[in-house]
């Protein structure tokens, strides 16, 4: 019973330091920067990191409404925006990097 008591209160212990150290994540309403050709990202589907600390975006221009991408219409209502390639790559900072 003694030893049950121990790793209860090991657990307990440990349970609350884990939940002291939990990461907080905030939104960065800067991040991605602007990106170039007039394109626009629809829906985003994943978000992977590589070795190199690249930020990989898989998005779903297909999400994109007729006014959001009224620059690709034929013929164009206006100016912008254009859907963006479907994998896009950015370095930390938010910059494109290569649409792939």
């Amino acid at each position: 019973m003694r030893r049950l008591a121990a790793v209860l209160a090991v657990l307990v212990c440990a349970a609350h330091a884990l939940a002291q150290d939990a990461p907080r994540f905030r939104v960065d309403p800067a991040w991605p920067k602007p990106l170039p050709n007039n394109w626009i990202m629809g829906q985003a589907a994943g978000v992977a990191v590589d070795a190199e600390d690249h930020v990989w975006v898989i998005q779903r221009p297909r999400t994109l409404t007729d006014d959001e991408k009224a620059a690709s219409l034929t013929p164009p209502r206006i100016r912008c925006c254009v859907p963006a390639p479907p994998v896009l790559v950015f370095d930390q900072d938010g910059t494109l990097i290569k649409p792939s």
